[in-house]
């Protein structure tokens, strides 16, 4: 189910307590992170969990997230989940069998072997898996100053996708000008809110959504993108709503009968975007 990449080796230069971020192996990766994501999103049914115990599936889902800069919550074996205890993952290593994490875990894991799992949820995708502390290379006492500390690679991880497909906000992004036509004449401009491969959310000034009520309503779409060319679709309206303090209307709809030219534009989109929002986490 996944996009077979190279393994990645350990990156070994920041030794424990030190911890720094590799920008330039970052931005080599970022494509093949990219199109890792919107293959996963494309090939797995919605909402069914799966059990990923592949080594290298689990490095690179795990990297993906790595790379992301995902939050993962963390807690003991069956203890509730506590949402302000939440590390990143800051190395992945198969070949040896750890990952690094905060040495926050230390708080309610200090012992090595002891059990502790972790979750994380982003852009539609969840994720879960067990594992256990592992002791800290070279003097014992360094966990009095590290801070990272290692646990076991996980064997196996419950992998859950909660979109249908990948879907980028363009939220404090560069606005993508978005045109609505109806068969009833109702023209309506504005930009996008969010896009996935099946699907688009538009931005509009003003309470519109009385016109877009109609189930099943079809409409024209056209899209100004950042490089200067336009997509011409039709998309089926889904439903719309009102933000009173922004004095905005969304609509969504579902895109009818993608040309292959449309929907290569499309991802060549979600992809420019999530390269932005990536460089501006790790800028």
């Amino acid at each position: 189910m996944f996009a077979k990449t190279k393994a990645s080796s350990i990156n070994n230069r920041y030794p424990l307590p030190i911890y720094k971020i590799d920008y330039e192996n970052i931005r080599e990766k970022t494509s093949v992170y990219v199109q890792l994501w919107t293959n996963l999103m494309r090939e797995s049914p919605k909402g069914k969990e799966e059990i990923i115990d592949s080594p290298q599936e689990i490095a690179e889902l795990l990297s993906l997230a790595k790379d992301f800069l995902w939050k993962f919550s963390y807690c003991k074996p069956k203890a509730k989940p506590d949402p302000s205890n939440s590390t990143e993952i800051f190395h992945v290593n198969p070949d040896e069998g750890y990952l690094t994490v905060s040495s926050e875990i230390n708080a309610i894991c200090p012992e090595d072997n002891n059990a502790i799992q972790f979750a994380a949820q982003d852009a539609g995708i969840r994720v879960n898996f067990d594992s256990k502390t592992l002791p800290y290379p070279g003097n014992p006492l360094a966990y009095r100053f590290a801070s990272e500390r290692r646990v076991a690679f996980p064997e196996k991880l419950i992998y859950q996708q909660n979109r249908e497909n990948a879907r980028i906000s363009f939220e404090n992004q560069q606005p993508v000008p978005l045109a609505l036509f109806t068969d009833k004449d109702i023209h309506m401009t504005g930009v996008v809110s969010d896009i996935s491969a099946t699907g688009i959310k538009g931005r509009f000034p003003g309470y519109i959504i009385e016109q877009f009520e109609e189930q099943g309503l079809i409409a024209d779409c056209v899209l100004e993108l950042p490089n200067g060319k336009s997509v011409q679709c039709r998309v089926e309206v889904l439903g719309s709503s009102y933000e009173f303090t922004r004095d905005v209307s969304f609509v969504r709809g579902r895109f009818q009968k993608l040309t292959e030219q449309s929907k290569s534009q499309i991802l060549e989109l979600i992809e420019q975007i999530s390269k932005q929002k990536l460089m501006e986490k790790t800028a």
